[in-house]
């Protein structure tokens, strides 16, 4: 029914309609239209059994492998789901579904940026605003390494500094 209603990104991956795999044409469809798929991987891991949660895992792998997009999301706020560690777990979780780290970190930025239709965010370039996470470490080859902020930068100025700790 949303996807006959012209839904652009579906939200929340869920045990309730893929448990047994992904209905006949539905995951064709999702990819055809190019949905994109904001799974919340991290609210599966705090509130669904580890099995419910694993298989999710595996779904979003399907869903991923057949060429669909995935954007990061998190659902911060809920209980277990913390502002700014969720979203470390979110690609962490993204890679052990089977996505690159290069399509983890392109989830959180370019991707969400085209799904929010903000031409001016989600890439380092020119017109774009400056807004840059910058970590200890190479999250191509770790994703963990986003876990290890050094410092944020909003439009251009510094508003975390982690140097000193």
């Amino acid at each position: 029914d949303v996807l006959a209603a012209g839904v652009d990104d579906l939200e929340h991956l869920e045990s309730r309609g893929v448990a047994e795999g992904w209905p006949k044409g539905t995951l064709t469809a999702i990819v055809s239209r190019d949905v994109s798929l904001t799974p919340t991987l991290t609210v599966t891991e705090v509130a669904m059994p580890e099995q419910d949660h694993r298989l999710l895992l595996q779904r979003l792998g399907e869903f991923h492998r057949a060429g669909g997009r995935v954007v990061a999301g998190t659902d911060s706020g809920m209980p277990g789901v913390h502002f700014g560690a969720s979203m470390s777990r979110e690609l962490e979780l993204l890679v052990e579904s089977g996505l690159s780290a290069r399509e983890a970190l392109r989830s959180a930025t370019s991707e969400a940026a085209r799904v929010l239709r903000a031409d001016d965010l989600g890439a380092i370039e020119p017109v774009h605003a400056a807004d840059l996470v910058v970590v200890d470490g190479e999250p191509l080859q770790d994703i963990h390494a986003v876990r290890k902020i050094v410092s944020v930068f909003r439009d251009g100025r510094l508003v975390v500094d982690n140097r000193s700790t």
